[in-house]
């Protein structure tokens, strides 16, 4: 190629010191997308461990106070997502075999009762929540997830980054003593 072929952007010779290292990052880079490559072929691969309903709970109560963080910055109207809330709450609930009522339920929703109301009818009507009389008093309702709800979270609360999740949740819950 003629110097006036070159393009004039690239320079006309780069420094050998800093071919050798860039040659070297290369190889390295190279020699371990190797290594993930036969890691990932391998049969002796684990599959990813199956996540315990406290690990459950724990991204659960992570993903519900992330939420309530996004909050201090965000105004509330934009960020409405009250059927999510309630999901994630009553999960949490579920897999610490705990029973909430539909005035706990929407007060940790965070919404108005009116509104919370709506919200819990809209996901019994497409079978999501249960709601039935409570054993102590029968003038308190109580909700619960249908099985087919709690197959749903548990599939994505088990996805991709919740393995990370759990761990810098229980990292934090160390920092404030929980």
């Amino acid at each position: 190629m003629k110097d006036e072929d070159r393009p004039p952007d690239l320079p006309q010779q780069l420094p050998t010191a800093e071919l050798s290292r860039t040659a070297e990052e290369l190889r390295a880079l190279a020699s371990q997308l190797q290594s993930i490559s036969r890691r990932l072929a391998s049969p002796d691969v684990a599959p990813p461990p199956v996540l315990s309903d406290a690990d459950l709970a724990i991204l659960a109560r992570a993903e519900f106070e992330a939420r309530r963080q996004r909050e201090k910055e965000f105004p509330v109207d934009i960020l409405g997502e009250p059927c999510w809330d309630l999901l994630l709450d009553l999960f949490e609930r579920h897999c610490r075999d705990e029973t909430v009522s539909v005035k706990q339920a929407i007060l940790a929703a965070g919404v108005p009762q009116t509104t919370g109301l709506r919200h819990v009818q809209i996901m019994v009507e497409r079978g999501y929540l249960i709601r039935t009389t409570a054993r102590h008093d029968a003038r308190v309702v109580e909700l619960s997830l249908t099985e087919q709800a709690v197959a749903a979270m548990r599939k994505w609360l088990s996805g991709g980054a919740a393995l990370w999740r759990v761990e810098l949740y229980r990292s934090e819950a160390r920092k404030n003593g929980k």
